[in-house]
């Protein structure tokens, strides 16, 4: 949660810099760059992590939770990559982004399944994830700091 939030407050200040027509510093593509990985390794950890590890809850609500937890680690994982992807044409990275965060959870349900005591491959977290992908794809095109890049700015 820590990570998201230094996120935000980053993404904050640079859309007031963009806003005011300034230039983002370099610096803040580093801490970006630095934050993605770290929320990529924190998604790698929880994915591996041992069932017994994990937090219980009820069953009925078991499903739910996971498939939104899918969902927004995914989405979080997306965004930033649609940050700091190198500077491309805008549909080229989304295609890319989302193909690479697709299979990314797919490869994770595989080593869940065959190198994972107690965890199985399961097909909804693969549709959670794509959902996932999907939506932090959609909200890096909309409010991420790169949005207009690729339009025409004149």
């Amino acid at each position: 949660m820590c990570l998201f939030s230094v996120g935000t407050c980053l993404l904050i200040f640079e859309e007031a810099l963009l806003f005011l027509g300034m230039p983002v510093p370099v610096a803040h593509i580093f801490w970006w760059r630095l934050l993605t990985l770290l929320w990529w390794l924190t998604t790698f950890y929880l994915m591996v992590m041992p069932p017994s590890d994990l937090p219980t809850i009820a069953f009925s609500e078991t499903l739910r939770i996971d498939k939104l937890v899918h969902i927004s680690m995914f989405a979080i994982l997306a965004f930033g990559l649609m940050y700091v992807w190198p500077k491309q044409y805008l549909p080229v990275r989304v295609v890319w982004v989302t193909v690479i965060v697709v299979v990314y959870g797919i490869v994770m349900e595989l080593v869940q399944h065959y190198f994972i005591p107690f965890r199985s491959f399961e097909w909804l977290d693969i549709v959670a994830d794509t959902i996932g992908a999907i939506v932090g794809v959609r909200l890096g095109k909309k409010i991420g700091p790169r949005r207009n890049e690729g339009r025409n700015q004149n």
